[in-house]
């Protein structure tokens, strides 16, 4: 089966663009950092799978979507994501931004330093300490997605590492998080998608986020 990929860390040499003056995010931002919140895992279908003994089998995936505050980015709304899938860990930064005509842009970046600690978890404390010289993000590679609903929005996230890979399709609610995979021998014909539901509740937004926070998205 197809390993997905989400911007994996490496051989990353590129320019940081400062962030720290944009100005206040809207609420459609807002709601999608709400939406795009939480640890989303595909453990129910992986042991529906064994127990079904179904030939579709698919690697475990955990997704974390937490809000950050970085200093380096100002107030730009930032995600701190997670992967874990089958044996392989990354992270990075999504820095959220809203289009012109109202779509979501997110631009991932990705620490130049090696910031695990102890069992490979993320010292958050060191954000504040954190500079433009301590991320890099690969020129191009953005993630848009599309508001359908109040909760509901649709993503296509491509492999910046190897661009001739097809873009991954994610679909996300306050719940769930589905990611299609197009195979690129075949685009017309998608593998069995990964269905991700939520597990435990959503992080808070930061203050900068929540005090102007009017529709509550997913609370």
């Amino acid at each position: 089966m197809k390993i997905f990929r989400i911007a994996l860390v490496l051989m990353l040499v590129c320019v940081f663009t400062s962030v720290a003056s944009e100005a206040r995010p809207s609420q459609n931002v807002i709601d999608f950092m709400n939406v795009l919140n939480g640890v989303f895992t595909n453990k129910k279908q992986v042991d529906d799978e064994i127990a079904q003994n179904s030939s579709v089998r698919h690697e475990l995936s955990v997704f974390t979507f937490l809000p950050v505050v970085v200093p380096a980015f100002g107030e730009t709304p930032v995600i701190w994501l997670r992967q874990i899938y089958a044996y392989m860990f990354e992270q990075q930064l999504l820095v959220v931004k809203e289009t012109d005509d109202g779509n979501i842009l997110i631009t991932p970046y990705h620490f130049t330093k090696n910031l695990y600690k102890g069992s490979r978890l993320y010292d958050l404390k060191i954000y504040k300490d954190l500079t433009e010289d301590d991320f890099t993000y690969i020129e191009d590679c953005n993630i848009v997605f599309t508001r359908v609903a109040s909760d509901f929005y649709v993503g296509h996230w491509p492999d910046c590492v190897d661009r001739t890979q097809p873009d991954n399709k994610l679909n996300v609610t306050c719940n769930v998080l589905t990611i299609e995979v197009t195979s690129s021998e075949s685009p017309e014909y998608g593998l069995e998608p990964y269905y991700h539901e939520l597990e435990g509740n959503k992080f808070p937004l930061p203050p900068f986020l929540s005090d102007i926070d009017k529709t509550k998205v997913c609370s």
